[in-house]
């Protein structure tokens, strides 16, 4: 029973980790001082301006404004901007700790189906989930700690960046991991004949 529930608390923890290491939300900020309407987010591989209104001034008179517009671009591609070593850290962290809950949950199933009576598989599944855990947290800390970006984007833009929803994917998933790693460890166990 622990070991099923384990389980879906490490997928669950694996797709909060992929979403929050793929969207470009580690920071946001709502508006930026001098610039009515808009906002700044960026995460681990992608920048983002958004809700800019153009003013079409000369074809229109000064009360009409152009359509809301999204720009993007790659952290890796904006000119003048060395990628800081937090960025590098933390996408690293957190790969790693994708690729250790998906490894987590084949070594599971491994001993869900295959090898039903090998109680070896969750004692080695536990601390692989608590491992994976602690990278992705480790991974969200290192980023916010003294983040070189973060600091030139509030200076260049006189604005106030905070942490948002990927940071606390992250975090989620790394408990979620922590709690995986816990039920994995009691149902090795709770198995009867199998200590």
């Amino acid at each position: 029973m622990y070991e099923k529930i384990g389980l879906c608390v490490t997928g669950l923890a694996l797709i909060l980790n992929i979403v929050g290491v793929a969207i470009p939300y580690w920071f946001y900020s709502g508006s930026i001082q001098g610039v009515p309407g808009t906002s700044i987010y960026f995460g681990l591989w992608k920048s983002c301006v958004a809700n800019i209104q153009l003013s079409i001034s000369s074809i229109m008179p000064q009360s009409v404004h152009g359509p809301v517009i999204s720009m993007c671009n790659s952290v890796d591609d904006i000119e003048g901007f060395l990628l800081p070593s937090e960025f590098k850290a933390t996408r690293a962290l957190e790969i790693l700790a994708i690729l250790a809950t998906a490894a987590t949950a084949v070594v599971v199933c491994l001993k869900m189906f295959v090898r039903k009576n090998d109680n070896r598989l969750l004692y080695a599944a536990s601390p692989i989930q608590f491992i994976a855990g602690l990278l992705m947290i480790i991974g969200a800390i290192v980023f916010v700690a003294d983040n070189k970006a973060k600091k030139a984007i509030d200076s260049g833009f006189n604005t106030d960046i905070k942490p948002h929803a990927a940071f606390g994917l992250c975090i989620v998933s790394g408990i979620l991991s922590f709690v995986a790693a816990v039920l994995y460890f009691l149902a090795a166990r709770t198995i009867p004949g199998l200590r």
